[in-house]
């Protein structure tokens, strides 16, 4: 990394600012092996260069052409961490919502997109329990577009906020970690029931109420109609050739690629 400085934003909150990292979910989780790292630590950089996304995939990172943001959370007594990524996407929608008069909806499970184009991804990896780390701790990355040519098929939030409004890194940064806050707090306070959460996804969720092609290792792809989201966080999807509910999860499918023409609830 190039260099590095640290600014505490609230009592709980420390944001560590890197001008160059090969990925910020990655520092986390060297920082984490080295010793106890209170949750609510977050890492930004204006350059990744070896950003990663879901199933292993390659971020586009280039400097000064996003936010790159990764943050430590405890979720030690969650009985459903499985809904922390669609969290997170929910956070990242909210917050980026309040920036622009376009709808900004979620792709299941957390892609964020505008007007049929992706512009914020999240990656969200378990810690291993060791003798430096309890169990429970998850590290949620984000990667948010600024600009549109970043590849094919993304939106930039520089596009799409009102012409000439500056674009606050920072304050953005802390817009998107007090809506995951918020949400997460509410959700403890639930005692972890996802139901709150669920309905407010549903709302905000493109593949439900669209038509879907599933690519899944090792299968065919198959097509049907987004139903609902379960109470684990699965997407219902009901298979067009049989009319049965089937039920696929975002740790075993490659994609759940929305239609063409197909707008939410259609």
């Amino acid at each position: 990394m190039d260099s590095a400085h640290e600014q505490n934003v609230t009592d709980v909150v420390k944001i560590i600012t890197l001008e160059s990292v090969d990925s910020t979910n990655s520092e986390l989780i060297r920082m984490c092996g080295q010793g106890p790292v209170p949750a609510w630590t977050v890492v930004t950089a204006f350059h990744q260069s070896a950003g990663r996304g879901r199933q292993g995939r390659d971020w586009q990172s280039d400097p000064d052409a996003g936010l790159w943001a990764s943050v430590v959370l405890d979720l030690a007594d969650c009985p459903h961490p499985q809904w922390l990524p669609l969290v997170a996407g929910l956070s990242l929608c909210n917050a980026t919502q309040k920036l622009m008069e376009s709808d900004v909806w979620l792709k299941w499970p957390n892609d964020v997109m505008v007007g049929g184009r992706k512009l914020a991804g999240i990656l969200t990896e378990a810690l291993p329990a060791t003798t430096r780390n309890v169990v429970g701790r998850y590290i949620v990355g984000m990667g948010l577009n600024f600009e549109t040519d970043v590849y094919p098929g993304a939106v930039g939030l520089r596009d799409l906020i009102p012409v000439g409004a500056a674009l606050d890194r920072d304050a953005l940064l802390a817009e998107i970690i007090e809506s995951l806050r918020t949400l997460i707090g509410g959700w403890r306070e639930d005692d972890w029931n996802p139901e709150r959460i669920r309905e407010q996804y549903v709302l905000k969720c493109l593949s439900v109420g669209a038509e879907l092609q599933i690519t899944e290792p090792g299968s065919p792809v198959w097509s049907g109609t987004g139903m609902s989201i379960d109470r684990s966080g699965h997407l219902v999807v009901r298979e067009h050739d049989t009319l049965i509910d089937r039920t696929v999860v975002a740790a075993d499918v490659i994609h759940a690629t929305i239609a063409p023409c197909t707008p939410k609830n259609s």
